[in-house]
C-alpha cells in the first residue's frame, strides 16, 4: 500500500528522481504511522526522505549504496542538511533566522529539499562518497 507521504514525494521530487536514476527501494511507517520513511536508490546513492507528524517535519538523508534503509540508528546516513552546512560553522542566530514562524506543508518542504538537491547534487555526492562513516562493530 501506498502512503499519502510517499505520493507527495513522488508527485514532487519525480522529475528530479528519474532523471538522476532513482528508483523507490522501500517505504515504512512507523510509531502508528506518525513517522513515515521513504527510500529511493540509484547507482550513485541512497535518498531516505522521512516525515514526523508530531513535529511536522519533512527531511532528507542521503547515503550509500551499502546503506541500511529503515534502521533509524543507523550510522550510515548523513542529513542533507549537516552536508551543505559543512565548514561554514553558522552562529545560532543563522540557525534561529532559517526557523519558519509557521509551520510549512509537506508539499512545501519537499519542494525546498529538491531546489537542495537540484543545486547540490553533484557535490552532495561526493559527500558522501567522501565522508569517513564510523566503523561497524
Amino acid at each position: 500500500m501506498t502512503s499519502d507521504f510517499e505520493k507527495k514525494v513522488q508527485l514532487v521530487l519525480s522529475e528530479f528522481l528519474s532523471k538522476n536514476g532513482f528508483k523507490h527501494e522501500q517505504s515504512q511507517d512507523f510509531d502508528g504511522g506518525n513517522e513515515t520513511l521513504v527510500v529511493y536508490a540509484s547507482p550513485q546513492c541512497k535518498l531516505r526522505f522521512y516525515r514526523t507528524q508530531r513535529d511536522g517535519e519533512v527531511n532528507c538523508q542521503i547515503g550509500a549504496i551499502g546503506a541500511i534503509n529503515l534502521d533509524m540508528e543507523s550510522s550510515d546516513w548523513l542529513y542533507l542538511s549537516s552536508l551543505l552546512a559543512e565548514g561554514k560553522n553558522l552562529s545560532i542566530e543563522e540557525l534561529l533566522a532559517n526557523v519558519p514562524e509557521k509551520p510549512k506543508s509537506d508539499e512545501d518542504q519537499l519542494r525546498e529539499i529538491g531546489i537542495k538537491l537540484q543545486q547540490n547534487f553533484d557535490d552532495l555526492v561526493k559527500g558522501v562518497a567522501n565522508y569517513q562513516f564510523p566503523k561497524k562493530p
